[in-house]
């Protein structure tokens, strides 16, 4: 049974014609999102944007967690690669290992992998840099089986 306030509802106010389910998923989350407000709030400055949440009623910025639940939904997770000052996010299938991680980003690190150096976000963000993070023995050496894991932040080693 499907409540309507947490249907994805247009103008009409009516459920859409059509509603799937993934083969083999029992729960698929349905969101109420008006990219109306959503558009309004994106051009908004940083403390304009709080007021504005706090006006209606909402405690933090629903897109990203609606982003991230699509994400969730299709069993896709993002690591990160840090090189000089340029970080990049990677999408991955979960449960995808270090070597075929490597392989989206060129597939001679994947070819040439020895390993991967990683440091889960939230540990990077208490230290404060990689640097921080590999004195504090937040950084750990993993082999080509390790399975990626939502937030990693990797640096691959391997020859050319």
């Amino acid at each position: 049974m499907i409540n309507k306030e947490k249907a994805n509802l247009g103008s009409g106010n009516h459920l859409p014609p059509l509603l799937f389910k993934r083969k083999g998923r029992e729960k698929i989350p349905i969101f109420s999102l008006s990219a109306e407000i959503e558009k309004e709030i994106s051009l908004l400055s940083t403390e304009e944007r709080k007021e504005y949440l706090e006006k209606l009623g909402l405690k933090r910025w629903p897109l990203p967690l609606f982003l991230k639940e699509i994400l969730n939904s299709l069993s896709l997770i993002t690591f990160y690669t840090v090189v000089k000052n340029e970080a990049r996010a990677w999408l991955l299938l979960e449960g995808t290992p270090a070597v075929k991680a490597a392989g989206k980003i060129h597939t001679d690190i994947e070819k040439g992998f020895i390993r991967a150096e990683v440091v889960n976000f939230e540990d990077f963000k208490k230290a404060g840099s990689l640097v921080a993070a590999k004195h504090q023995n937040l950084l750990h050496s993993e082999n080509k089986e390790y399975p990626v894991k939502d937030g990693d932040i990797i640096e691959f080693l391997f020859s050319k």
